[in-house]
């Protein structure tokens, strides 16, 4: 998935609160596959952020 891919549903499901349906609407894709888009950009992100030293494991900002 490319960065663009993961970062539009990314911000329409948390910013901009859109439900599942209505993202798939808004990027002229399935239902089923706006949700692995987004698991998918979910772990995306989580990988990168365990990368930088200023997070925690358990989430939290290291200070």
């Amino acid at each position: 998935m490319s960065a663009p891919n993961a970062r539009a549903i990314l911000v329409l499901r948390h910013f901009d609160g859109l439900s599942n349906s209505d993202c798939a609407a808004a990027l002229g894709i399935e239902p089923k596959a706006a949700s692995i888009r987004h698991v998918r950009a979910l772990e995306r992100l989580q990988k990168t952020l365990e990368t930088m030293s200023c997070f925690c494991e358990d989430g939290r900002q290291a200070t």
